[in-house]
């Protein structure tokens, strides 16, 4: 079992810069010049649209202007799938724009996903203090 883990580990290791590391197929990752960036097009918009999300929302967060968006990470998340059955299930290749502006709509959903999860959690004892 270690073995299989550090020889996955050594192989995608060796493709670093050619290829990306989560699917090792370089038509799907994006280029600065010659190097190619770690993750493929639809995980870097992914982590593009958390990073976009959280900032926002802290923002949003400290000048007390919350808004309940219970639903928001469902619809934001569905582009992502959509766009990940149709290249699975049907053989309907993505291009990487497509891939990224449905990574970034994924990003953002599970961000704000994540905010109504810690807020719940949060405030389960006293939810007076969301009122704000």
């Amino acid at each position: 079992m270690l073995d299989t883990i550090i020889d996955f580990i050594q192989n995608r290791i060796q493709y670093f810069s050619k290829a990306p590391l989560c699917n090792l197929n370089s038509n799907h990752a994006l280029f600065i010049g010659d190097f190619c960036l770690p993750l493929c097009a639809r995980c870097s918009g992914i982590l593009i649209g958390i990073l976009f999300a959280t900032f926002i929302m802290l923002i949003l967060f400290c000048q007390n202007k919350y808004v309940k968006k219970y639903f928001l990470f469902v619809l934001l998340i569905i582009p992502c799938l959509i766009d990940g059955i149709l290249q699975y299930c049907f053989n309907i290749e993505s291009n990487n724009f497509r891939r990224l502006i449905s990574g970034i709509l994924c990003g953002v959903g599970s961000s704000v996903f994540l905010e109504q999860a810690l807020i719940v959690f949060m405030y389960r004892k006293n939810p007076k203090k969301l009122q704000a």
